[in-house]
């Protein structure tokens, strides 16, 4: 009731308001938790996906994407799961780079936080590689000075790159959830909302990957990758003996007129 009566005062205050809060450690099949996502007028932290997705690179839990997959399953529970808040390593936790040490898988990650379901969040210098090993990456050294701040970088453009599709294409925002193909090493999904849709694949192994797919839920055409610039061709609603490299994310967008 408390939370109730808060979110309600200060969204009189400021209508419009979004608000999230943590409830620590929570998981899409601790009903308690569910209850306040779905019941107390904001947003929580997304602990769940943010598991699934450390698992899924470092191995931790077996299954790779399976892992990321297993949570996307449970968000009919939540009355609102695009408004989840998404991250891959906070405060309270080892950074993402203590629990996998590989700049490579970090780049996959932030492609999935930044284009999956949720309100990605992001914890200062992640985008910089920013990272204390020492005792683990356990509290304090999860949380060091930054003594740069390199906007040159490949993750510092990364982000940019995939804010900006997030601020011109809506299926990131507000679109659902396709699953086209899925393997411990390889996942392939779309975002799509009402015209406007959001291809993407992820090779997360050290070979590469061909990619055979039909029924994919994307318009057919030709296209090129916001993040490699290599062409995309869909034709007949299928791609065909596609190469996706080692440790490489394509992600390709078609934006609607609304």
């Amino acid at each position: 009731w408390f939370w109730q009566e808060f979110t309600t005062a200060m969204k009189s205050h400021k209508p419009g308001l979004f608000m999230f809060g943590e409830y620590g450690f929570s998981k899409p099949w601790e009903q308690r938790s569910v209850d306040y996502a779905n019941n107390i007028g904001m947003s929580i932290l997304d602990f769940g996906l943010c598991d699934g997705i450390r698992f899924c690179f470092s191995g931790q839990e077996p299954g790779g994407f399976y892992q990321v997959e297993r949570i996307l399953n449970y968000d009919h529970v939540y009355h609102r799961a695009n408004e989840l808040v998404t991250f891959i390593d906070n405060h309270d936790m080892p950074r993402f780079l203590s629990a996998v040490p590989d700049v490579r898988k970090l780049d996959l990650a932030l492609v999935l936080l930044l284009t999956l379901r949720g309100v990605p969040c992001l914890f200062y210098g992640t985008e910089q590689y920013l990272n204390n090993d020492t005792n683990g990456g356990q509290d304090p050294y999860n949380r060091p000075m930054m003594d740069s701040w390199d906007t040159n970088s490949h993750s510092f453009k990364l982000v940019q790159n995939l804010l900006e599709l997030r601020e011109c294409n809506q299926a990131l925002a507000f679109g659902s959830h396709h699953t086209a193909w899925i393997n411990d090493d390889f996942y392939l999904y779309t975002r799509n909302f009402r015209d406007s849709s959001v291809l993407v694949m992820m090779n997360k192994s050290e070979t590469p990957h061909v990619a055979n797919v039909d029924n994919l839920n994307f318009h057919d055409g030709s296209y090129i990758c916001r993040l490699t610039g290599y062409p995309v061709v869909i034709n007949n609603g299928s791609l065909r003996d596609y190469v996706v490299d080692p440790c490489t994310a394509i992600v390709i967008s078609r934006e609607g007129l609304v």
